[in-house]
This record gives C-alpha cells, sequence and structure tokens, in this order.
C-alpha cells in the first residue's frame, strides 16, 4: 500500500451535529440557534481549547464555508493558519438542495415531535430518507462505505439531533451571503479546491468561481465524484493534498 506522509487531524463534529452535544439555546433567538456565525463561535473555541497554531483549515460543504468565515470574520487568526482546503464548499448564494429546504421546513420540524420520529425510526422510513440523501451525495452508490451509513443511523439516535438538523438547516444560509464571496480575493494563504465533476448538491462551475476569486490557489475536479470526494476517492483526495501540503506551505 502506498504510504503518506503523516499528519496530526483533528475532526470534530460540529455542535448539534454527529456526537457532539445538542443544546438547545433558548436564551438565543432562534434566527442564531445552529446558525453558521454560531458554528463559527464554537470552532473559535475549540481552536483556542486545544491550544492550535500553524494549521490548515480543512472544509467539506458547510464545512469549507465555516473555514472561509473563520478566515475573513476572524482576522485574529490569520496568523495561525497556513492555509485552507475547500472540498466542495459552500460560499456562494446559490439554490438549497432540496432535502436542506425539507430539514429547514415543515418536515423537519414534523421530526422534531418524539411521536412521529419513533413512526419513521420504526417503519424504516428514517433509514430510507438516510440512504437516498447519502446515494444523492456520492456519484456512485457502490462507493458508500458500509461504515458511513452505520455511523450516520447512529448519529440519529443521539437525543436532539433533529431539533439541531432543523435549526441548522433553516438558518443555515447566511445574513452576508449576496457580497460574502466579494471578499474570497482578501484570502492571502495557499488554498486548495477539490471537488467532484458530478456533484449534485455544490455545482462544480463554484470550484472555478473559487479559483478564480482566491489569488494563491489550485484546483482539482474529480471525475465520477459526488459531493464528499474525501470520502468517494479518500486515497486520491489525500494524495492530492498531501502534496499541495508540501509543494504549496
Amino acid at each position: 500500500a502506498e504510504q503518506l506522509t503523516a499528519y496530526r487531524l483533528i475532526a470534530p463534529d460540529l455542535v448539534g451535529h454527529g456526537f457532539s452535544s445538542k443544546p438547545s439555546f433558548a436564551d438565543r433567538p432562534t434566527s442564531e440557534r445552529y446558525s453558521p456565525d454560531m458554528q463559527t463561535e464554537y470552532l473559535i473555541k475549540f481552536i483556542d481549547a486545544l491550544q492550535l497554531d500553524q494549521f490548515v483549515l480543512v472544509g467539506n460543504s458547510l464545512g469549507g464555508g465555516l473555514a472561509l468565515r473563520l478566515y475573513l470574520h476572524h482576522p485574529d487568526l490569520i496568523p495561525k493558519i497556513r492555509g485552507i482546503v475547500l472540498i466542495s464548499a459552500a460560499g456562494y448564494p446559490q439554490d438549497l438542495p432540496g432535502h436542506i429546504r425539507e430539514l429547514g421546513g415543515w418536515q423537519g420540524r414534523l421530526m422534531t415531535s418524539a411521536p412521529i420520529r419513533t413512526f419513521a425510526q420504526w417503519s424504516g422510513l428514517l433509514r430510507f430518507s438516510a440512504q437516498k440523501t447519502m446515494q444523492h451525495c456520492f456519484h456512485d452508490r457502490n462507493n458508500i462505505p458500509c461504515e458511513l451509513m452505520a455511523h450516520a443511523l447512529a448519529a440519529l439516535e443521539t437525543d436532539g439531533i433533529f431539533q439541531a438538523y432543523h435549526l441548522s438547516a433553516r438558518n443555515i444560509v447566511p445574513d452576508d451571503i449576496a457580497y460574502f464571496h466579494l471578499h474570497f480575493a482578501k484570502i492571502a494563504c495557499p488554498t486548495l479546491i477539490l471537488w467532484g465533476q458530478q456533484d449534485r448538491v455544490l455545482d462544480s462551475a463554484a470550484a472555478r468561481r473559487f479559483a478564480a476569486d482566491i489569488p494563491d490557489s489550485a484546483m482539482h475536479l474529480f471525475n465520477g465524484c459526488g459531493h464528499a470526494p474525501h470520502l468517494e476517492y479518500p486515497q486520491e483526495t489525500a494524495r492530492h493534498i498531501e502534496a499541495w501540503l508540501t509543494n504549496s506551505l
């Protein structure tokens, strides 16, 4: 097997996602709960708690958008950030994917009801919905790791996750989305842009926009790949990131 250089990798679950805690944030306005700016607040606390310095931000989808917000909205972090890796990242105005609209709408609100959630689990509807969402994110459903589906279903059983997902989807579009991309030219650190050419969540045309807007950037498009290159082609993604780290930082 090919050997890749060893790096320290820290991969937190966002607040309200995966196996992180899922507080109600009842003391905050509804529009702020699990919003991108609230998530960046917690990521800053995470960075401070671990005393991280001279690190590379890597983010897929919403995570890529959060990496951009960390850099552009918190200039005190810039001396610590050596580079950014954007994997099918959010950042430009766009229509929300259907499953995000549903999560943020009445369907997602229904799932916060315990009886509805119990029925969805008992009937297999929850598993079916999770499978359809995952298939939408992959170009080839045969590339979906079995353990990824098991991990996702286990996370869906954690307390408070549907309330967190509903609020996250409802508040996923930042107030400044119409002009946020106008600041990408201020990104001064090396940036790697990775995208699947068959991405059905965020169109791969956005990769070229990022490459044009961010001065010190490199781009690679994966053929036969959907919204999560790091999951659909993990070894290839790792090799591209390793080569970029070696040559650019």
